[in-house]
């Protein structure tokens, strides 16, 4: 399924990112990324940390595109990681849901 096909259905809007809402993105992957590297977090903490960097990274690809999912729920997730796999080559089935 394309990028197209998800416009069609409803589930991502057409989106023009300005150049500070990546940078933005990315200082907020990049946070996180140190942030679970500190190590007295617990697993789950670390894990909930890294998680959201990845969701970061995912909206970003996303938005390389030219869109950003249409609602902010479970599906957003699922649309920006769908996403990601579609633009890295690798199968959707490689980034699994949380839910």
């Amino acid at each position: 399924m394309s990028l197209r096909d998800w416009l069609a259905n409803g589930w991502i809007v057409a989106h023009s990112p300005s150049a500070q809402e990546i940078a933005d993105l990315f200082a907020i992957v990049d946070r996180d990324l140190t942030d679970a590297a500190t190590p007295r977090l617990s697993d789950d903490w670390r894990l909930g940390i890294t998680y959201n960097a990845a969701l970061q990274l995912a909206t970003i690809a996303l938005a390389a595109e030219g869109y950003t999912a249409a609602v902010v729920s479970s599906l957003s997730y699922r649309i920006s990681t769908k996403s990601l796999s579609s633009r890295i080559g690798q199968s959707a089935f490689a980034i699994p849901p949380l839910a």
